[in-house]
């Protein structure tokens, strides 16, 4: 999450740890995306909920998975602004409880790079902010869009008040 106006996104600080070029470009289109629009000042927040890389293998994929981690990414961020612990099926560190007294929630914004996940936020509500496509945007002298399936076209960022 993050939490106050003008701190680093978690983009801007994977990308200073980046050890690949590729890496460091991808998370560099990101920070360009989210820099389009102030969330914060947009929406008059002071805490958003970010869902990054969402991506399904290829063997599960039209069983709506990345659907139901979108609208559950939705739920946790509504249980949170209501000041609620949230509680998931799954332990990590010993605990599957979810807590964040400190910042709570009023948005949650993702960049969808893929026809699918576009279509995921907009079915979940989420209204598309800002978009770059990707023959504008050139990695070790090559378009984007050379490089992955054309059916793809941008990067989205999309965000929904909750």
């Amino acid at each position: 999450m993050q939490q106050k106006p003008g701190e680093k996104s978690a983009f801007e600080v994977f990308s200073e740890t980046c050890k690949y070029k590729s890496s460091k470009a991808l998370m560099d289109v990101m920070i360009l995306v989210d820099s389009k629009v102030d969330l914060f000042k947009h929406y008059n927040v002071d805490c958003i909920l970010e869902v990054m890389f969402l991506v399904t293998a290829r063997s599960h994929r039209g069983k709506r998975i990345a659907e139901l981690l979108m609208a559950s990414s939705i739920e946790i961020a509504r249980q949170l602004k209501c000041h609620k612990d949230v509680q998931t099926p799954v332990e990590i560190q010993g605990t599957n409880v979810i807590t964040n007294p400190n910042c709570v929630p009023g948005l949650v914004s993702a960049i969808a790079s893929s026809n699918y996940s576009q279509r995921i936020a907009e079915k979940l509500g989420f209204h598309s902010l800002a978009e770059i496509k990707f023959e504008d945007f050139v990695f070790n002298g090559k378009k984007v869009s050379e490089r992955i399936d054309d059916v793809h076209k941008s990067w989205r960022l999309v965000a929904k008040r909750i």
